[in-house]
């Protein structure tokens, strides 16, 4: 009898330690963008919990959220939709981690100075793969959180007014693609 008794608290700690680990990963939502070629980062109808749209809509935003460019498919629209993407309206917001994949091809814009802190979620935080871009226009600027990382793979292009710091403490940036810099780039 004492042995079951011990067996089960032995297994009622471990299920409270599993619990315990995995509720870091609880808050994390990853969106896809959906507001095909031209639409507003802030409306929640631009991102959606599924590629392509049918999940859940970005109505509440989450420092830990991870937003991903998804070239193979860019819009809700019935059928893929692909092709150059401007996300206008940025807001000041911190995120878990930006991705641009397949191809994405990225332009962020704001009419006023607005910045997007990565934060250091794990792993790494800031994604542009292979044969995506992002350029960074109209005042928008990307600052990489202390102790994140990013990997350029693609291409980066910080436009005019615009700034992507990465002078953080502990901040990674490995770059195998092309940064273009007509604006600031700190710490890279």
């Amino acid at each position: 009898a004492m042995i079951k008794k011990n067996g089960f608290r032995v297994s009622v700690v471990i299920l409270f330690l599993l619990l315990s680990s995995a509720s870091g990963l609880l808050g994390q939502t990853t969106y896809y963008w959906v507001g095909g070629a031209d639409a507003s980062y802030s409306a929640s109808t631009s991102w959606n919990t599924l590629l392509g749209g049918g999940g859940s809509e970005r109505v509440s935003t989450a420092n830990s959220d991870i937003l991903i460019f998804d070239g193979s498919d860019i819009s809700s629209a019935a059928g893929v939709q692909t092709g150059s993407i401007t996300a206008n309206t940025v807001v000041n917001q911190s995120i878990g981690k930006l991705v641009l994949q397949n191809s994405a091809d990225v332009t962020l814009t704001s009419g006023a100075g607005r910045t997007i802190t990565v934060r250091n979620l794990g792993g790494t935080d800031f994604i542009i793969n292979t044969y995506s871009s992002l350029t960074l226009g109209a005042s928008v600027n990307l600052t990489m959180a202390n102790n994140s990382a990013a990997a350029i793979d693609g291409d980066l292009t910080v436009g005019s007014g615009s700034t992507f710091d990465s002078d953080g403490n502990g901040v990674l940036t490995t770059v195998n693609g092309t940064i273009n810099n007509s604006g600031t780039v700190l710490g890279t």
